[in-house]
């Protein structure tokens, strides 16, 4: 079976979706501005180094975490079993970005991971393309352009940015947030932060729109998160706990989301779940053992989750 890398597939779809959506089917010169009301929401949830021996709904792995907002995506969507990406972050990211191969963005790993200014984004071809039907936002983590360049991804066509430029945190309770170009200290819980952001925005939208939401758990440092979001023992201590307890985290902040859309926005959402790479090798599980995950070019690394979820057919 030829395998072809599934983040470029993930721009494509998102992009053959929005513009079969803002795309007239009576073929008049230009569609009802009513009818933009109808074209589907879209919003993209990237976990940070969450392999498939991390991930409800696969056969890899034996110690699993206990996230029922995604399961109740699995149930009720499409799982993708044969999800390929990149065994680092940056180039993962840059291609659904841009729909493009490492080799031509130039991404090709997460040191001085920059993209350049004069590739087109996902967000500004849509501009270009749906005439600006569509409001669209990242939230969360960047990593991809040098850490000074604070209005990067504005620069690149993003309307609303609101997260950190570098790619792991020291911290998960003390971080730099950029809003904008404009960065400020934040002491929040990350997770809890970058969530309450993005439904902060989706709330203000009068549009259809695009969201990208891109969290930093469960990357390293591997800690316990707030007790409420998890049901992990702390008394373990192990790396293993911590990073399915930062999971379970992820997966608390995503129900809060889910529960703050009212019902007509959700259904009218389609909700990607997928991880950018592979699992740190510190808490890597069977089959993937010893040096055998992120970074590495064995399955580990580079055989990721992917979940695609939508109720209402597309109008």
């Amino acid at each position: 079976m030829i395998k072809t890398c599934y983040f470029r597939l993930i721009s494509f779809l998102i992009v053959s979706t929005l513009l079969i959506a803002c795309s007239d089917e009576s073929n008049t010169p230009q569609a009802d501005d009513d009818d933009a009301t109808n074209y589907p929401n879209i919003l993209l949830i990237i976990a940070d180094d969450m392999g498939l021996d991390a991930t409800p709904g696969y056969s890899e792995g034996v110690q699993k975490p206990n996230m029922p907002n995604l399961d109740r995506l699995i149930s009720l969507g499409i799982t993708f079993d044969n999800a390929w990406a990149y065994p680092l972050c940056s180039p993962t990211r840059a291609s659904i970005l841009t729909g493009k191969y490492g080799s031509q963005t130039g991404v090709l790993s997460v040191e001085n991971a920059a993209i350049s200014s004069d590739e087109i984004s996902i967000q500004a071809y849509l501009d270009a393309n749906t005439s600006s039907n569509y409001a669209h936002a990242h939230f969360g983590k960047w990593h991809l352009s040098k850490f000074n360049q604070t209005s990067a991804p504005n620069d690149l066509g993003i309307g609303y940015f609101a997260g950190q430029m570098q790619g792991g945190l020291l911290d998960y309770h003390s971080w730099d947030l950029n809003i904008n170009g404009t960065t400020e200290a934040c002491n929040e819980y990350h997770t809890t932060k970058i969530t309450e952001l993005t439904i902060d925005w989706i709330n203000q939208q009068t549009q259809p729109w695009f969201c990208w939401l891109a969290y930093s758990a469960p990357h390293t440092p591997f800690h316990y998160p707030p007790s409420e979001m998890h049901s992990q023992d702390e008394n373990e201590g192990s790396d293993l706990s911590m990073y399915l307890a930062m999971m379970e985290s992820m997966d608390y902040q995503m129900g809060r989301l889910f529960d703050s859309m009212d019902e007509t926005t959700l259904a009218n959402t389609i909700i990607l779940f997928i991880g950018d790479n592979g699992t740190e090798k510190a808490v890597l599980q069977a089959p993937y053992r010893g040096r055998k995950g992120k970074g590495s070019l064995y399955q580990g690394a580079i055989y990721c989750c992917g979940q695609r979820r939508y109720t209402t057919k597309c109008t």
